[in-house]
């Protein structure tokens, strides 16, 4: 894992669990330049992709945001992660053209059992009884 690799792990994941407080509230610490640049990647392939319903450039910060928030919640914390959700995504395409939910995408970034060597659930099944 390199440096920056390493820096963006940490900063989205502190974008949930580490909170700071300041003045009396709580604040979420800012996205790095890292982050950033890698919600920017996402969007502008996704826009390619599931070109219905994509944000509008005017409320396009704020949907970036909740990406960052959604996607340190859940654990998606490594570009390898967010590629993976990215090819997830070609391959499950389809006739879906509509613009996916950071939820759908969080959970396209982590592996399933084919991606980590394990049977089919019914494989499974019939190999357990």
């Amino acid at each position: 894992m390199t440096a920056n690799q390493n820096t963006s792990m940490k900063s989205l994941q502190t974008l949930i669990r580490q909170p700071l407080v300041g003045q009396g509230r709580v604040s979420q610490p800012e996205p790095t330049a890292m982050d950033m640049a890698i919600v920017d990647s996402v969007f502008s392939k996704l826009r390619v992709l599931f070109p219905v319903s994509a944000p509008r450039p005017e409320d396009e910060a704020t949907h970036k945001a909740e990406w960052l928030k959604t996607l340190a919640a859940q654990g998606i914390a490594s570009r390898e992660q967010v590629q993976a959700g990215l090819n997830r995504a070609r391959r499950e395409q389809g006739d879906r053209q509509f613009w996916p939910t950071p939820r759908q995408f969080a959970l396209w970034c982590q592996p399933t059992a084919c991606d980590l060597g394990l049977p089919k659930l019914e494989a499974a099944f019939k190999e357990a009884t």
